[in-house]
């Protein structure tokens, strides 16, 4: 069983130091490239390991860095904290790992908000091209020049040359039609973005099934916030399809969630 109370360590030996990334459970041995999942894993869900797989299969002997941003650590004990959190990031792993998801499997921290930052605090953990898993609604952010003050060409330059983007799929009447989604490279390509076209190369879309999509952090804490603690099975029964068995019992059993 993971222990919450060796990630607290590991959380506070982190904010004493001045690096911008670290393991904390986990190698990132090989050369393929790098896919980083980066979320607040609140807690880590069925989506997330689905996402991982689809974004590994894409690749050839690829490794998936788990990644947990600890820049607004004073809001980051809600709902759960952020070393149970990582409790539950090295079951996900471990479930990846023994399905041969990726190469290498591993769990890190950020103390960074920007890609452009934790683009290069991940190259001091890990050589090598790194795919960032991302939201159609993120990568649009990322793309657009409102948010710089130069142009995007320049700014994201440096992420760019080392970065691809998975860039994931909406599903559900909040976002934009699929098909639009899906045509955010084409977009870039036809320079109706503010991006360099020559960047549409960087960009590949990773589409879910509708039950991955159905699936959400919210709706796996609503189901914990229910769940006994000394019964497995009605745990396991209650978070189907939304966490992995030991990610569900882990946080039954340390009362995480619950109303």
């Amino acid at each position: 069983m993971p222990s919450a109370e060796h990630y607290q360590r590991a959380l506070a030996a982190f904010a004493a130091g001045d690096r911008g990334a670290e393991l904390v459970h986990g190698r990132l041995d090989g050369d393929g490239p790098l896919i980083v999942l980066d979320s607040s894993f609140n807690p880590p869900t069925a989506a997330h390991a689905e996402l991982a797989r689809l974004a590994c299969a894409r690749e050839t002997a690829p490794r998936l860095l788990l990644l947990l941003a600890v820049r607004n650590a004073d809001k980051g004990d809600v709902p759960a904290p952020l070393a149970e959190r990582l409790a539950m990031m090295e079951l996900l792993a471990a479930e990846l790992a023994d399905a041969g998801t990726a190469a290498a499997v591993a769990v890190g921290l950020t103390r960074h908000a920007r890609f452009v930052d934790k683009a290069a605090g991940v190259a001091e953990l890990a050589a090598g091209e790194q795919v960032y898993l991302v939201g159609y609604d993120t990568a649009v952010r990322l793309l657009d020049a409102k948010y710089y003050d130069r142009p995007v060409a320049a700014a994201l330059a440096g992420f760019m040359a080392q970065a691809r983007l998975a860039v994931v799929v909406r599903d559900g009447a909040d976002w934009p039609p699929a098909a639009e989604q899906r045509a955010l490279a084409a977009d870039v390509a036809a320079g109706r973005t503010a991006a360099p076209p020559a960047w549409a190369a960087r960009l590949a879309v990773i589409e879910p099934g509708a039950a991955t999509g159905a699936v959400s952090s919210s709706a796996a804490r609503r189901a914990l916030a229910t769940a006994a603690a000394a019964d497995a099975a009605a745990t396991a029964a209650a978070t189907a399809g939304l966490l992995h068995p030991a990610v569900a019992l882990y946080a039954a059993q340390r009362g995480l969630y619950r109303s």
